[in-house]
């Protein structure tokens, strides 16, 4: 799974979070183990790990989050 920074992040809703601005990866494994998620509202990120994400593509990313699970 390779998710790129910028990437569009699209809740379980259909509704955008907000967009990839880092994924923090696993010293060891490389693996990525937590995504953080810059937003445009009060909660200035996310922050949602591997198993919170159901599709990535080139330019978005679907999780399993919705808008009004963030609080």
């Amino acid at each position: 799974m390779e998710i790129q920074c910028g990437a569009e992040v699209i809740g379980n809703n259909g509704r955008v979070l907000g967009t990839v601005s880092q994924v923090i990866n696993d010293v060891y494994t490389g693996e990525p183990r937590k995504i953080v998620i810059h937003r445009n509202s009060a909660v200035d990120a996310l922050f949602l790990s591997p198993k919170d994400i159901i599709k990535v593509t080139d330019t978005k990313v679907n999780v399993n989050v919705d808008v009004d699970q963030e609080t």
